[in-house]
């Protein structure tokens, strides 16, 4: 079985150009960093990162790259998929 990732990106519309003051970050723990970098230019100096992802560990690197915004972390413990059409089934 091999696993092959892609970094995450947001995208915004090309004419986006008003500064982020809160933004909220649903990805996998693996895809924080690059979701965060791909648009923290657009952050303002006083914007907030509600990261919300699986997993520990991640502290240490927000606070090295990202350490200049305030930061608020939740954590996820369940997870689930789609079994079938209208199926979910708990992890």
């Amino acid at each position: 079985h091999q696993t092959t990732t892609y970094p995450a990106t947001i995208q915004l519309s090309a004419n986006y150009q008003q500064p982020i003051d809160r933004l909220l970050v649903c990805v996998k723990i693996y895809d924080v960093i690059s979701a965060v970098q791909s648009i923290k230019h657009l952050l303002s100096p006083q914007a907030t990162l509600v990261i919300c992802c699986n997993g520990l560990g991640l502290e240490d690197t927000l606070i090295e790259q990202f350490g200049q915004f305030s930061i608020w972390r939740m954590l996820t413990n369940y997870g689930a998929y789609a079994k079938q059409r209208l199926t979910v089934k708990l992890a």
